[in-house]
């Protein structure tokens, strides 16, 4: 089982023993996380004698993850729930078990996502990046409050990016809950900002319901993962043949990752989402504290000024209950 073996650079080494506690007791659900940087949050998890519950589309991937933590980290009853975002059926269908088998949770990671063509489209015909990114979440935690709700002290952190920054002008939320039409190539940073809307939302109407939720939001920087698989190789062959394909943000990347500009790993870039929940001094929004925020261990990080928009927040709530037929707080 050594595929699932992770190598800790020595500055996330160092913030982890200064930072990661025993967590014995505690129970962490993670969507995502057979890999990527999903992953490296449940390992550490695991590896600090915590309990994961996956949420995820591949169960049995899963199931062979847990016998790993099983042998390597001590039986915890870790758990599996199968969890496709781009059904709604299965979100609830996720929420019903995990409500029923499960009693309480610490924190939650909503970290699941994807980057697809703005062409792609989920079997109902919706864009299956915006789909995926935000709505499956929103439907899934929404039929999931009342093991939220029961679970008092709970930490929430919903996964956003950098790329939030760069999400389309005017953004109105409409076109996403139709059948795909003609749908922009910001389609991955607009999901990435609702993330953020969707959160500080959320955060409010629980402070006005007085839950016992916290809820906070994280980016990892840039980190080579299967999202951004096609600017791993950073040759200057494959710089040079994006630059002459005119396809700049991608020979970006590549030369970012070439001179150092990336975070060394999944697990330094699982490290804002883990700052957040343990982390007492932890601001709403943490990431990376390197150049421009790319790399780096964790801090307090900027958000653009579209995530403070209420009006935004509102829309995007109000669109997204209505398409999910879902209430948070009935």
């Amino acid at each position: 089982m050594r595929q699932y073996d992770l190598v800790i650079d020595p500055s996330s080494r160092a913030w982890l023993d200064d930072h990661l506690p025993n967590l014995s007791g505690k129970t962490a659900m993670v969507t995502g996380s057979t890999q990527g940087i999903g992953y490296a949050i449940a390992y550490l998890i695991a590896r600090a004698g915590g309990r994961v519950i996956f949420a995820v589309r591949n169960v049995t991937m899963a199931e062979r993850i847990i016998a790993y933590f099983n042998q390597n980290f001590g039986d915890n009853n870790h758990g599996v729930a199968h969890l496709d975002l781009g059904v709604l059926q299965t979100t609830k269908d996720a929420a019903d078990s995990l409500i029923k088998g499960v009693n309480h949770v610490d924190y939650i990671f909503a970290n699941a996502g994807v980057v697809g063509l703005p062409t792609d489209c989920t079997e109902t015909g919706h864009n299956r990046t915006f789909f995926i990114n935000h709505i499956g979440h929103f439907s899934f935690l929404g039929h999931l409050m009342p093991l939220i709700a029961r679970s008092k002290g709970i930490k929430i952190v919903l996964q956003s990016s950098l790329r939030h920054w760069s999400a389309q002008k005017d953004l109105t939320f409409e076109k996403y809950f139709q059948k795909q039409e003609v749908i922009p190539n910001t389609v991955y940073a607009d999901s990435k900002l609702a993330n953020i809307l969707f959160a500080m939302k959320w955060s409010s109407l629980c402070k006005e319901q007085d839950l016992d939720v916290e809820m906070f939001s994280a980016h990892p920087g840039y980190v080579l993962t299967s999202i951004n698989q096609g600017t791993h190789d950073a040759s200057m062959r494959s710089i040079l043949g994006s630059i002459s394909a005119c396809e700049f943000g991608s020979a970006c990347l590549k030369l970012m990752h070439r001179f150092g500009f990336s975070q060394p790993g999944i697990i330094a870039g699982s490290l804002p989402s883990l700052r957040a929940v343990l982390d007492e001094g932890a601001g709403f929004y943490s990431g990376p504290s390197g150049f421009l925020e790319v790399y780096g261990l964790p801090k307090d990080a900027a958000m653009s000024r579209r995530c403070y928009d209420t009006k935004l927040q509102d829309q995007l709530w109000e669109q997204s209950e209505a398409f999910c037929r879902v209430n948070y707080f009935s």
